[in-house]
């Protein structure tokens, strides 16, 4: 299976390349609610996770 086609499930779609192309970082993380802000996931802020201690 994997990349030969031939042998993958008869219900299997492979994608056209324009179709693929509709594939971007962009479109996949696009927030539905506020289609102008395309940039929402990049945001990183918050604190760095840290381990609570161990307490006896």
């Amino acid at each position: 299976p994997g990349a030969a086609a031939s042998k993958r499930v008869n219900w299997s779609k492979q994608l056209s390349d324009k179709e693929a192309k509709e594939f971007t970082v962009e479109n996949i993380f696009l927030d539905k609610n506020n289609p102008s802000d395309t940039s929402w996931y990049l945001i990183t802020s918050g604190q760095k996770f840290e381990w609570p201690s161990k307490t006896p």
